[in-house]
């Protein structure tokens, strides 16, 4: 898990954007990274999508904003279940795990002809241990609309 400094902002021209899991420092020093899709991936009848996959023990993510975003759940109608969230679908591992999140702002939309109810849509993370802890300091926002 590499570190990240953003020296830039990052128009992604709506291109598709993976991070999988995270458990590095991830600093924006206040740039946008915008328009870029996620697109769900599946196991069984579940369908996930979140900019990060599992987020583990010592990431800090800060100073960062993704705006137009769009997460791509098309597709997913006979889904049992959908696990989507903001910034990770998990925030789980061995041992204590400590999540420290400051001055993240996320906006978008996700596009999907599932007819269940999203739940956690405009949360941080969908699923954590009950041994994680995310600290969400100063000025964090989500802001991601439901579209079908």
């Amino acid at each position: 898990n590499a570190n990240i400094q953003l020296t830039a902002d990052i128009n992604c021209n709506g291109a598709i954007w993976t991070l999988g899991d995270y458990g590095g420092e991830f600093a924006g020093n206040g740039h946008t990274i915008s328009n870029f899709t996620i697109e769900k991936s599946k196991r069984g009848s579940t369908y996930f999508c979140s900019i990060f996959n599992n987020l583990s023990n010592g990431a800090k993510i800060s100073d960062v904003s993704f705006t137009d975003v769009t997460y791509d759940l098309s597709g997913t109608q006979g889904a049992t279940e959908l696990k989507v969230a903001a910034l990770a679908v998990s925030c789980q591992g061995k041992g204590s795990i400590e999540v420290n999140l400051s001055d993240v702002t996320i906006q978008g939309n996700i596009v999907t002809d599932y007819t269940g109810e999203i739940t956690k849509a405009n949360e941080f993370v969908y699923d954590k241990s009950n041994n994680a802890e995310i600290i969400v300091g100063g000025n964090c926002n989500v802001n991601v609309t439901v579209n079908n």
